[in-house]
């Protein structure tokens, strides 16, 4: 049992979001971008299975990714602390062009409070990635960063036993790597957090 799978097992229930919750954050704001790692074809049709298994408890996202780092509102007149210019967009995406290719590997099953995730083994490329952007935006979570890939979000609070249970009859998804060859910004509807990502942005890492 992982850590994290631990953590998740010390709450009696998961938890939903609230729609005021979301809109007290985006104030209108409509999209929210994001830096993620793309995922090849063969991935995505492991996730959509998981996906389908967990169909009774969870809202799917629609663009399984893994997150490398919230890049925040873009805006050309930036007025809050979770805005992001095209100057600073740019910046990044700078930085990301000095980045080789690397490996990334499935680390198995695992739930947060708000939804299942597919565990990916730290890499050290990614870690240092995710610290250079974070450097110049706002992240809106309050945790450390453990990449993963999140499977869809609890319809509603569920025992954390009943889920735990669900992961125990899916086969893990371990030891399943692949390289990163690029890296893409992506856009959501900041309302919907299952929202489909739109692609503005590739960097191919080439260094």
């Amino acid at each position: 049992m992982t850590l994290q799978t631990e953590l998740f097992l010390k709450e009696q229930y998961t938890q939903f979001e609230c729609p005021e919750i979301r809109s007290g954050w985006h104030l209108n704001r409509r999209y929210y971008s994001v830096w993620i790692v793309p995922l090849p074809n063969s991935i995505v049709h492991k996730i959509k299975l998981l996906q389908d298994a967990f169909k009774p408890w969870i809202i799917p996202m629609h663009s399984p990714h893994i997150t490398v780092s919230a890049c925040g509102f873009p805006s050309e007149d930036p007025q809050y602390s979770d805005d992001v210019s095209t100057k600073t967009i740019q910046e990044q995406a700078d930085q990301l062009k000095k980045y080789a290719p690397f490996n990334l590997r499935l680390d198995g099953l695992s739930s947060f409070l708000n939804g299942p995730i597919v565990q990916i083994s730290p890499s050290p490329d990614l870690l240092n990635m995710n610290e250079c952007l974070t450097q110049k935006t706002q992240d809106f979570r309050s945790v450390p960063y453990s990449p993963h890939i999140c499977l869809g979000l609890y319809k509603k609070p569920y025992p954390t036993t009943q889920i735990f249970e669900k992961m125990k009859d899916l086969t893990p998804l371990s030891f399943i790597s692949w390289q990163i060859q690029s890296i893409e910004l992506a856009d959501f509807e900041a309302s919907d957090p299952t929202a489909r990502l739109y692609t503005k942005k590739i960097i191919h890492l080439s260094k």
